[in-house]
């Protein structure tokens, strides 16, 4: 349960405030100390199921919430491109705009979502960095994008704010399948994979209904 506190977004928050005073990795703690040097050659492998920050090695529960919330953030991010077009109408009515422009805020979004892998899941690859620092600040930055582009008074303002949301929102496209399978085995990568799949065909599946009926009620 610590670990998966620890490994949250509010954990690492914590720990970023806090100077990585709290939280710590058991190789941060003071009592910490490297295995006495051995005779016989020893090698390293980090495929060792006594090893508890393998994530090979989480238990059930801590695998699936952590999947849990990566199909989520994989459905919010691909719904949000179709999550769009019912408010298109809006757009052209508020903007004077035509259809075709109005439609850049659709197209935009998935230019965003295509380009940010570029530089995201390369960086995701560097130990020092990991998974969950993309993960984080590019999803808090996507959601704290989410209030000027629902409140922007200019179209140029509401295509620039929808290519970022799509820019940041990114990361969990290209890495997703690959967090699934930094979890589960060979065996059961497939399920994992399937259901994340599921996610990113059911977001922009989703959007339009969900706009559907708040466009409407909303406004």
């Amino acid at each position: 349960m610590f670990d998966l506190i620890r490994d949250s977004t509010a954990g690492q928050l914590i720990r970023f405030v806090s100077g990585r005073r709290v939280l710590l990795y058991p190789e941060e703690k003071p009592d910490w100390q490297f295995p006495d040097r051995a005779e016989q050659d020893l090698l390293v492998d980090w495929y060792d199921e006594d090893d508890g920050e393998n994530p090979q090695n989480w238990s059930f529960p801590k695998k699936l919430s952590v999947a849990l919330l990566i199909n989520l953030y994989t459905f919010v991010v691909y719904g949000g491109s179709s999550i769009y077009v019912a408010s298109m109408g809006g757009v052209m009515e508020t903007f004077h705009v035509s259809y075709t422009a109005a439609s850049l805020g659709l197209a935009v979004y998935v230019l965003g979502y295509g380009l940010g892998p570029l530089l995201f899941s390369p960086l995701s690859e560097i130990p020092s960095v990991g998974r969950n620092i993309p993960y984080i600040v590019t999803f808090g930055i996507f959601v704290i994008l989410c209030a000027p582009t629902a409140t922007v008074n200019n179209f140029g303002g509401l295509i620039a704010l929808r290519f970022l949301q799509g820019y940041f929102g990114s990361p969990c496209l290209a890495t997703g399948a690959a967090s699934m399978g930094d979890m589960f085995s060979l065996i059961k990568l497939p399920i994992a994979i399937a259901f994340w799949s599921v996610c990113a065909v059911a977001g922009p599946a989703m959007g339009p209904l969900l706009s559907g009926y708040s466009v409407p009620a909303m406004g």
